[in-house]
């Protein structure tokens, strides 16, 4: 028995070596651009002032703006759970503002979140 799992363990996929794994890492440690990170932190620079001046420190509650953070945290850390908690938990949320929105555009008025 501890033979079979010994060969499990060591086993690798076809066509793949050790030296080819995605787990490497040399191979894991630049996925998104620097260029990329730099980008989206300096619209966070940005947005950030903007929203505190506008709208006060209470705003950034939402969950859109959480899910702003997590995403910077994300890019940063290079986390695809960050990434996809932020993604999953914006979703519905966020579906419901563009559904209020669209009503209110045609004269209707669903949660009064976009008013």
């Amino acid at each position: 028995m501890t033979n079979t799992l010994t060969c499990i363990r060591n086993s690798q996929p076809t066509g793949s070596s050790p030296t080819s794994s995605n787990s490497s890492p040399a191979l894991r440690r630049y996925r998104i651009p620097l260029a990329v990170k730099l980008a989206y932190t300096a619209f966070m620079g940005v947005l950030v002032p903007v929203y505190w001046m506008k709208y006060g420190p209470p705003n950034f509650l939402y969950f859109c703006d959480i899910a702003l953070f997590l995403t910077l945290a994300a890019v940063w850390m290079e986390s695809g759970f960050l990434a996809s908690m932020a993604a999953v938990g914006i979703i519905l949320p966020q579906m419901l503002w563009c559904a209020d929105f669209a009503a209110h555009l045609a004269g209707f008025k669903v949660t009064g979140m976009t008013d």
